[in-house]
């Protein structure tokens, strides 16, 4: 963003997803009502319908000092079957990125990646309609 000074950003223009894609976003806070995630989880699915992730998009807050995308287990997962094998072994590669600061008020490291991992695979899941392959 290029705000300058005394520039207010007022509102987001999105494009609508497109045919036969979707999006989830979750994130979980410790206190309700309070806008201070704990952690932050945005996932992103081009051609639902395919048996193979044809374009996925995975970003996550709250485990960086930034929002950040999990690029590799993008590539990762490109061309690849929607399986549980799949979807674990992109979630170790996320996992393995990230690292959540142990001092933080919102949640343990421990949590903020077991929570990223249990959250993309529910939004995949959510996405496909329950339909991934215990493989």
């Amino acid at each position: 963003v290029d705000l300058r000074k005394g520039e207010l950003l007022k509102g987001v223009i999105l494009p609508d997803l497109e045919e036969n894609s979707a999006s989830r976003y979750y994130r979980v806070s410790r206190v309700k009502g309070m806008d201070l995630s704990s952690v932050a989880v945005a996932v992103y699915l081009k051609d639902v319908d395919l048996p193979v992730f044809s374009e996925i998009r995975i970003a996550l807050g709250a485990v960086q000092k930034t929002v950040v995308r999990m690029k590799n287990a993008e590539q990762y997962l490109q061309g690849k079957p929607y399986t549980l094998q799949n979807i674990d072994k992109a979630i170790e590669i996320i996992l393995s990125e990230i690292n959540p600061r142990a001092g933080s008020l919102r949640a343990t490291p421990y949590y903020k990646k077991k929570m990223v991992g249990y959250l993309i695979k529910e939004a995949i899941r959510e996405m496909k309609g329950g339909n991934i392959l215990n493989e």
